[in-house]
């Protein structure tokens, strides 16, 4: 399920954002008295009903197209209500077309808002229970809660507003919460009041009512950083006596947030509406322009650039022409020179042409410029954001519907929820978080060091190994769990003891049995491994948590409470997190667990016997890429104890600088460590990620695995993947001091890039240098040099694993294939430096496999960033994962892809599209992604073509009128061209597949057709340009050369029957281009590459009868019907046109076999020579492409569904 704040308005329809002062909120307020705060009304829809029509139509025309013919629009109307110059194209016939053009559009817009509006009212209108300041209990409607209302919440219904806990139902007012909707996190939070508050003593003599206000809560202004993030909660609660009470985020339920395992819960509210914590995380996911979108935009430009030099063409042949004839040409209007319009007007014997309006020289080029600019107008397809528009959509519901990505185990289909389909036709950088993404996030324990010795197999699930060849010893898990209960290792009883409360779990019972609610799955597998060694959590609340120790075999058991005094959560800063603990026998010890570099820092014994063959076990464990963390304790005092606690205390509470002070609280505790042991954890890949991995590197996709583990893990797991192969030469970037990773990467850089590739001028993009893209290509060059030039290796390089540029060359020419591993810390010494961004991607282009682990989630989004802007040309890239800590790289990326993993919603709710496993995304690529692109780029070309063959036979027509601008149609029919020309591409760009899903699968390297953008490149549109300027010269020149014959029926001839006989065929003509581009027509049929055999003839009858052939039928008819219609006496008088010309025209040119004939020969003959040449090519020099088309549909599987 989305979260809610995928549904939320993004924070410009906030309230009252520019205030600073801090916020007072008086408990229970006085109805009487309005606070003057906003309401609990929210909404997501963009539009009110009176102001619907002004403000969509205007978002209509931001874009490119729409503006263009309004332009042409209100230039017609000035061509036709002012002298300025003649247009030959009335106003109302651009104005009906872009009418319903807009009106669809406006249709869909409306559609969706009411959809929202719908939404919005569910929501207001649910019920909620307000307590009122006597203890009375009324239901209300969410949109009536106010800034200061005491709400009365029960288990399992959805928090409406943010409000501070004020009492539960369960001991020392704490409570639990579930946050799904918020941050995507499925486990369950836990929740108290205020330290030292009690509501009961807040009455009035101890009474049950409370006086107004007699509570005052303040927190963060609307507007401030603090005040929006969801993880924070700076406040103070004022009590009658004036005593006041820190209020921090573990004292907050956040509007969205679900009351779980607590009956009831008393709150007020304090932020209401869009000033919730939840609206103002509603952050759209950035807005991504495909790079067909760009390419149309571009288009556009180009398109109009040939329209303008038409225009610019024909105004000069008008003029050179008018010059020529103007003597002698009366009967246009023109008088001989030197005389006056009125004597001429005299003299002239024909009385027809005593009314016209003379004139004694030729236009001047800008008038006729504007006349040959209304002319050409339709030089771009006024259905072309409608047409994409509609095969976008479908492209979307196909993915959404493909049963193939649909995974079972969640109930979760494939979701396409960006228009940027046909980007994943066109990716070129796959760039992949780790845990989740290529593995399954379920943990397994697996082994443990603890006292030198391993306990448990490190060897993955399915390995047989021979103990002979296992560099380390193991024992099985049973044995320390005998020695536990034994009492034979002391270290072990700690280590259990370690991994059974130093944690955060919430245990919940349902069906009889226990279940653990972890905030992380590794935390999860973490308890549930102590209770395989006898300490079992059974319970836990507000007095502590209680272990079922048990005996060894199991024959008895006894609970235990240790009394929890403190927790000191994870934070990106210490990389641990610490409880405090206070055992039965009254003693205090601080039980830690972390990153082994955080632990190890504020080690007692980290010099120990037991630590460093603890150290080589983690060394191992990694190497089999096993997840790990170190355990520690430290034992206190009751002095020290008692002081520690009046500390945290105080830094709970705290108001100012808070989270500061707590994590300094929690650092003053964390130190001077006893390091007991360290724990593995398996985390098996998902199904299919090897397969996947190769599939797309022969695509030609450059995969990169950015993750935060370990450098052995992260490499382990590389290998396993298929990522990193066999034999391949492993380089590193070492995180250390900055002058070490200067030096390392001066020596990659050496080994990697020639001498004539570091000089800036020889960069160019295959190298994926950024020299080519730098504004001062010399200053970095020099930068390089320099820093080449001046560093030296630091003494101790040999012994830190990392080789010198020397011998990289010599290893790299040894082993071919090279694999780079970055770690972040050295990322921290790079990403700063241009030149050294350079350098850096200089080396990762020469690369097959690129690893950076140890990455922090801002340096993954910033590698993303960073190839897509520096590279040339701009990449596609794509960017997968799972986590919250992968959303800045999937928004960063071109196309974001959300794996619905155990990590929570929070990837899918910023990505492009969602899966539910990373082997989906083999199809959803070489499938969907290839299809769409092919699909779409027919769709695209053809529109344009379609409109500039109808100007280029425009133009020819105006050699025969002098270049007059007069056109060849009928002024109505030229508006509708497109209406007959848009259904079956629309066709193609729905049902279109060259090859079949499992035939793209199975041959990868059909993908570099959109990787390389080889169906849209300018070779490709230089063809359909040139096939546009031949069709036009056929489609006019064919009708042109038999103009006599047309007469011979003895039914008469004008330019305007012509006209309809040429438009007639162009119809047909273009209908007819769209079976030629439709490839499982064209290509496969029985006489064209497959040369006759009858596999091959009957592939073509199978494909031939699809909706593209019902759908140019359709067209057809639809044309005829219009032609009928409009020839009609009521519309062919209509009198804004100011004739009758058109009166009976569609029957009598229908009624025509020249028509039909030329109807049917002009398509062959432009068919015939658009094609022929590009037929036998193929047939005698066929392409990669066509053969794998050819043999897709021979093979039977040209038919396969999606």
């Amino acid at each position: 399920m989305d979260s809610v704040l995928s549904r939320l308005p993004f924070c410009s329809q906030e309230q009252e954002c520019d205030r600073v002062d801090a916020r007072s909120v008086p408990v229970p307020f006085n109805e009487g008295e309005p606070l003057g705060f906003i309401t609990n009304i929210y909404s997501t829809y963009i539009y009110e009903w009176y102001d619907f029509f002004p403000r969509a139509l205007a978002g209509q025309f931001r874009r490119t197209g729409n503006q263009y013919f309004l332009v042409m629009l209100l230039v017609m109307c000035l061509g036709t209500f002012t002298p300025l110059f003649v247009s030959p194209i009335h106003p109302a016939t651009i104005a009906m077309p872009l009418t319903i053009v807009l009106l669809i559009s406006l249709a869909q817009e409306g559609y969706a808002d009411l959809m929202r509006h719908r939404d919005d009212d569910a929501v207001n209108h649910k019920p909620v229970t307000q307590l009122t300041r006597t203890g009375q209990r009324q239901q209300i409607m969410w949109k009536d809660i106010e800034v200061g209302m005491l709400l009365e919440l029960k288990n399992r219904e959805e928090v409406p507003a943010d409000v501070v806990i004020l009492d539960t139902s369960a001991a020392e007012g704490l409570c639990y919460c579930e946050t799904k909707a918020i941050d995507g996190e499925t486990n369950l939070k836990r929740r108290m009041k205020p330290a030292g508050f009690d509501l009961s003593a807040c009455t009035e003599d101890g009474g049950s009512e409370l006086p107004y206000g007699a509570i005052s809560i303040e927190c963060d202004p609307v507007g401030t950083r603090e005040q929006a993030s969801i993880y924070t909660f700076n406040g103070r609660l004022v009590q009658p006596a004036g005593e006041s009470l820190g209020v921090q985020p573990a004292n907050v339920l956040l509007r969205g947030s679900v009351v779980r395992n607590t009956k009831r819960v008393v709150g007020a509210v304090v932020y209401t509406g869009f000033e919730t914590k939840l609206a103002k995380n509603a952050m759209k996911t950035p807005s991504k322009l495909s790079q067909i979108d760009k390419l149309v935009n571009n288009a556009i430009v180009v398109v109009l650039g040939m329209d303008i030099l038409f225009c610019v063409v024909s105004a000069v042949l008008n003029i050179d022409f008018e010059n020529e004839n103007l003597a002698g040409s009366q009967y246009l209007g023109y008088f001989e020179p030197g005389e006056s319009s009125e004597a001429f007007r005299n003299a002239t014997i024909y009385p027809q042409y005593q009314d016209m309006d003379w004139e004694g020289e030729s236009d001047s080029f800008f008038p006729s410029f504007l006349t040959f600019l209304v002319l050409y107008y339709n030089v771009i397809t006024i259905s072309l954001y409608v047409t994409v528009e509609i095969v976008t959509r479908f492209m979307m519901t196909y993915i959404d519907s493909d049963l193939e990505m649909y995974h079972a185990p969640i109930d979760m289909p494939a979701k396409a929820r960006s228009t940027t389909v046909t980007d994943l036709g066109q990716i070129e950088y796959i760039f992949s978080d780790k845990t989740g993404t290529l593995t399954q996030n379920i943990m397994k324990f697996k082994c443990c060091s603890v006292a030198g010795q391993i306990y448990g197999s490190a060897m993955p699930s399915g390995y047989i190994m021979d103990p002979e060849k296992m560099p380390y010893s193991s024992m099985p898990i049973e044995h320390l769990k005998g020695n536990i209960f034994a009492e034979k290792s002391t270290e072990g009883k700690i280590f259990a003891e370690v991994l059974s409360l130093c944690h955060s779990v919430v245990v919940e019972r349902e069906n009889g049995g226990i279940v653990y609610q972890a905030e992380s799955p590794d935390e999860g597998a973490l308890v549930a491994a102590a209770s395989d060694i006898g300490y079992t959590l059974v319970s836990r609340d507000t007095s502590g948590m209680t272990i079922d120790i048990g005996k060894a075999g199991g024959a008895e058991s006894k609970g235990v409470l240790f009394e929890e005094l403190a927790i000191n959560e994870f934070d990106a800063t210490r990389k641990r997190m610490s409880v405090m603990i206070r055992y039965p026998d009254g003693k205090g010890r601080l039980l830690v667990k972390g990153a082994d570099s955080s632990m190890l820092r504020v080690a007692a014994n980290a010099e120990s016997d037991e630590v460093a063959n603890m150290n080589d076990h983690l060394v191992f464990f990694a190497k089999q890429g096993l997840r790990t963390l170190v355990l520690g304790y430290r034992d206190f005092t009751a002095q020290e104890l008692e002081a520690w606690l009046t500390e945290y205390q105080t830094a709970s509470t705290s108001v100012e600088n808070h989270d500061q002070k707590v994590m300094d609280c929690a650092i003053s505790a964390e130190k001077n460590l006893t390091i007991i042991g360290a724990t593995a954890i398996e985390d098996k890949l998902q199904d299919g990620v090897p397969d996947t991995i190769e599939t797309v590197l022969q695509a030609g996709i450059k995969f990169w695995v950015l993750t935060g583990d370990k450098r052995e893990t992260a490499i382990e797991i590389g290998k396993s993947c298929g990522l990193i192969q066999e034999g391949m030469t492993m380089v590193s970037l070492r995180g250390g001091s900055e002058s070490f990773v200067h030096w390392q990467l001066c020596e990659l850089y050496s080994a990697f890039v020639s001498p004539e590739d570091q000089d800036a001028a020889a960069m160019d993009s295959a190298s994926l240098s950024l020299m080519s893209c730098i504004n001062d290509k010399s200053t970095v060059s020099n930068a390089i040099s320099n820093m080449m030039a001046s560093t030296e290796a630091p003494a101790d390089a040999a012994s830190r694993g990392v080789l010198s540029g020397t011998d990289l060359a010599e290893a790299i020419a040894a082993g071919g294939k090279v694999a780079f591993v970055m770690e972040g810390t050295a990322l921290e010494h790079v990403m700063p430096f241009e030149h050294m961004k350079a350098m850096l991607f200089g080396v990762a282009a020469k690369c097959h496999a690129v690893v950076a682990c140890r990455a922090t989630p801002s340096q993954k989004a910033l590698l993303v960033e960073t190839v897509q802007t520096y590279v040339k040309p701009k990449p596609v890239t794509l960017a997968i994962g799972d986590g919250a800590n992968d959303v800045g790289m999937i928004q960063k990326a071109q196309v974001g892809v959300g794996i619905a993993g155990l990590e929570g919603q929070q990837a899918v709710n910023a990505s492009d599209f969602a899966i539910a496993q990373f082997r989906f995304l083999k199809r959803l690529l070489l499938v969907h992604g290839r299809w769409n692109y092919r699909r779409m780029s027919v769709v695209i070309l053809y529109s344009f073509y379609k409109n500039f063959v109808m100007v280029v036979t425009l133009f020819l027509f105006n050699f025969s009128c002098g270049f007059s601008g007069t056109p060849l149609y009928d002024q109505w029919l030229y508006s509708a061209y497109n209406f007959f020309t848009t259904l079956p591409v629309i066709a193609v760009g729905i049902f279109e597949k060259d090859v079949s899903a499992d035939y793209a699968m199975k041959h990868p390297y059909l993908y570099i057709q959109g990787r390389n953008n080889l169906d849209m490149d300018a070779k490709a549109i230089c063809s359909w340009v040139g096939t546009a300027l031949v069709h036009g010269i056929i489609i006019y020149g064919i009708p042109f050369l038999q103009y006599p014959g047309m007469t011979d029926d003895g039914m008469g001839q004008g330019f305007l029957v012509w006209g309809t006989t040429v438009f007639i065929s162009l119809v047909f003509s273009m209908n007819t281009k769209v079976l030629e581009e439709t490839r499982t027509v064209t290509y496969c049929g029985g006489e064209t590459l497959s040369l006759g055999t009858k596999k091959g003839r009957k592939a073509w009858c199978s494909n031939f009868a699809g909706w593209t052939v019902f759908l140019w039928m359709f067209s057809m008819f639809f044309l005829f019907f219009v032609l009928l219609v409009y020839s009609t006496y009521p519309f062919a008088s209509l009198e804004i046109l100011g004739d009758l010309t058109f009166l009976d025209m569609g029957t009598f040119v229908l009624g025509r076999a020249s028509t039909w004939a030329y109807s049917m020969f002009t398509p062959l003959v432009s068919t015939l020579v658009g094609s022929l040449p590009w037929l036998l090519f193929w047939a005698f020099f066929p392409t990669p492409l066509i053969l794998s088309i050819e043999d897709s549909r021979l093979n039977g599987n040209g038919r396969h569904q999606v």
